[in-house]
């Protein structure tokens, strides 16, 4: 028996298909988003290292992220949760061959924690990321590679561990 989520999603991942315009703008979203925040967090990193005499503000940019993606890692491993593409017979817009760790989505928390940094050094490029973040989550979901709750448990633990490294430590 086919599931609401397969019939929902295989109908929306379609649409997208039939939509060429659409499916290309999505997939260079998907892809670049990611390869944009690692070319901006190393931009952060070399600023503070370079022009920001504040060590205990550059050591947190580089300590929080870094603390913060090595547990969610951990979290994947342990919970193993399954992905939608193997979970539910769906074509996915985007083809993974990984299974499980799909919970927290390491890729959402990733921007969510480097906005969290910008958003300490510099509140106005912080809800840049933040904001791309929110989009890059989206299109994990649209993707097929992750549930929401992957995406929405993600951005739940960058904010908190960005507050708690950031902002109350």
């Amino acid at each position: 028996m086919t599931s609401l989520y397969e019939t929902n999603y295989n109908k929306f991942a379609d649409y997208i298909r039939s939509k060429p315009v659409i499916y290309k703008m999505f997939k260079i979203i998907y892809k670049y988003i990611p390869y944009g925040t690692i070319l901006a967090y190393g931009s952060l990193v070399l600023w503070c290292v370079l022009f920001n005499r504040n060590l205990w503000q550059t050591a947190r940019v580089v300590l929080v992220p870094l603390t913060g993606f090595v547990i969610v890692s951990l979290m994947r491993k342990i919970f193993n949760f399954e992905r939608p593409y193997t979970k539910y017979n769906i074509k996915p817009l985007i083809t993974k061959n990984k299974s499980g760790e799909s919970f927290p989505s390491r890729h959402t928390f990733s921007i969510g924690i480097i906005g969290m940094a910008f958003l300490y050094v510099n509140v106005p490029l912080g809800i840049i990321m933040l904001f791309l973040m929110v989009i890059l989550a989206i299109s994990r979901v649209v993707a097929g590679v992750h549930f929401v709750k992957d995406v929405i448990g993600a951005i739940i633990m960058a904010v908190l561990w960005g507050l708690i490294g950031f902002f109350i430590i």
